[in-house]
């Protein structure tokens, strides 16, 4: 059985209600959501895993196609099939060989997203830059420069994925839903929510993450919690109601993937063609999860996201 987002969700998308990219004018809760980092790190179990490189000379097509964008050479990349213990399919990591971080920092970080949400990234792609900040592209995540403690970066991109590619059965920042609880706080949680609706909702995907995995949750950390309650409070909604078996955005007991962003095709880093009888060619089929069906109306572009460190 195929995930696929129900019609009433196309619709949903196909007709946007309202300007999820205008700036937002409601002041910052606090200047950065940097403060739930290590409550994320503490309280995020994480899952074991095993590398594995390629060694074909070949990476995912989406990252030769974002290599090139960036002006990067995909020659440069190397391609890791990162299988974790909670789902037999392998994510593909396209690691630049100049990252600032290990390949295993950033397995080991992506390994601490609860498995529901990590089942909504296709692929997780390093940039070598002079600046930190990442952005999502169609569920693959992009970091410029990444760090070693950026978990709550990588909650915020998959809370992108979640709310544009359908995990909850439609667009949550193009909502009545999200709309009608925003309007209800005098605050959001800091400048980057006030981006845009689509940042906010992302920003907040990290609030209600640290709240219902931390113990006594954002409160803990943040007296004033009340003023954004509402938006936050409404990601823990939607992702407990969308779950299987338990909330999107909190770890199950034992639970394994059951879908899957399907992965890219297989591509020669040098650009050459794919021979038809090449038989190192990857195999990037899914095995054991059922994969995604992303609507066509679903807004799969790259974000406008640039969450900076």
């Amino acid at each position: 059985m195929k995930l696929l987002m129900s019609a009433l969700a196309a619709a949903t998308l196909a007709q946007a209600q309202y300007n999820t990219t205008a700036p937002l004018n409601k002041p910052p809760l606090e200047s950065s959501l940097s403060y739930l980092e290590q409550g994320l790190e503490d309280n995020l179990a994480k899952t074991a895993y095993t590398l594995s490189q390629w060694t074909n000379g070949q990476i995912p097509e989406d990252c030769f196609n974002i290599a090139n964008e960036e002006g990067q050479a995909p020659t440069d990349y190397e391609t890791y099939e990162v299988t974790y213990s909670d789902c037999g399919d392998p994510w593909l990591f396209c690691y630049h060989k100049d990252s600032e971080v290990t390949i295993d920092s950033m397995a080991s970080q992506f390994s601490q997203l609860p498995i529901q949400m990590r089942q909504w990234v296709r692929h997780v792609i390093t940039v070598p830059s002079t600046d930190g900040h990442a952005f999502n592209s169609n569920g693959n995540i992009v970091f410029f420069r990444p760090v070693d403690d950026m978990v709550n970066v990588f909650v915020h991109e998959t809370g992108h994925s979640l709310d544009l590619l359908g995990a909850y059965g439609f667009q949550l920042s193009d909502s009545d839903d999200w709309w009608n609880n925003y309007n209800q706080d005098p605050d959001v949680p800091d400048p980057y929510s006030a981006a845009d609706a689509l940042e906010d909702v992302a920003q907040n995907t990290v609030v209600a993450t640290f709240n219902e995995n931390v113990n006594g949750g954002f409160g803990t950390v943040e007296p004033n919690w009340g003023e954004v309650f509402h938006q936050y409070a409404t990601v823990i909604t939607v992702a407990a109601q969308s779950g299987e078996g338990n909330s999107i955005i909190t770890p199950g007991e034992n639970a394994q993937c059951s879908h899957r962003l399907t992965n890219s095709a297989p591509v020669n880093a040098d650009g050459s063609a794919t021979s038809r009888v090449r038989r190192d060619v990857g195999d990037v089929t899914l095995k054991f999860a059922e994969p995604i069906v992303v609507s066509p109306n679903a807004p799969t572009g790259r974000t406008n996201c640039q969450l900076s460190w």
